[in-house]
């Protein structure tokens, strides 16, 4: 999040002060693979009712995202276990996935994910997955590489502000295109997880929703033993 403020007193009190302008950066919608910023309306700023033009600067694909503040980081944190799955049948076709294996899939609940602070001071995850145990560094501009039904895909992640991205490509299909987004709603409590898919640039998006519900952690008295 970038903040513009019109004085100085105003930069240094921006958290409270109507007359600061929060520009966000956001996908491009001139470049899927590229990035450009967005403002948002103040009290004391219509940027829709302005007398001349402005122009906001366009963000290439090699500009880095930024990291994520530590109470980004802090709303992650925790258990969180799946409770609501949108469109999976449809992003499996989209992948061309067989049948057999649509239906596997659909058998098959997502995993909890517990995110935790690592000691490397990055955002991880840890996922059980057929009785392994999958560690992910959520660093900007990390890389990772997933292979699953014999598929491997190499992972970049970004952080966009408190939105933790992905973009993925998978080996030897260099048309298909895929990215994924994750984000803790304002409750605190609901973890979105959203994918998109497309074989080729010509089709529309396939789109994948998971919804997670933080587990509750009880502590046990260790009093009188």
């Amino acid at each position: 999040m970038v903040h513009a403020c019109r004085t100085a007193e105003e930069h240094r009190t921006h958290r409270t002060s109507p007359n600061c302008v929060q520009v966000r950066v956001v996908d491009s919608a001139m470049d899927d693979a590229g990035f450009g910023l967005a403002t948002q309306n103040t009290p004391s700023l219509n940027w829709g009712a302005l007398r001349s033009p402005v122009l906001l600067p366009f963000l290439g694909r090699q500009t880095e995202m930024g990291s994520p503040t530590e109470a980004d980081i802090d709303r992650f944190c925790g258990t969180w276990s799946a409770v609501k799955v949108e469109g999976r049948e449809e992003f499996l076709k989209a992948m061309k996935l067989p049948w057999v294996l649509r239906k596997l899939a659909a058998t098959m609940p997502p995993p909890d994910m517990h995110f935790f602070r690592h000691a490397d001071t990055y955002l991880h995850s840890h996922t059980t997955m057929f009785g392994k145990v999958v560690d992910e560094q959520y660093k900007e501009g990390g890389t990772s590489t997933k292979e699953k039904f014999g598929i491997k895909t190499i992972l970049t992640y970004h952080w966009e502000g408190d939105k933790l991205t992905y973009t993925l490509v998978k080996e030897g299909s260099p048309l298909e295109e895929a990215k994924s987004a994750r984000w803790i709603e304002p409750d605190g409590e609901t973890m979105v997880s959203e994918s998109h898919f497309r074989p080729n640039p010509n089709v529309d998006w396939a789109t994948l929703r998971r919804f997670y519900k933080k587990k509750e952690v009880k502590e046990k008295s260790q009093r009188g033993r």
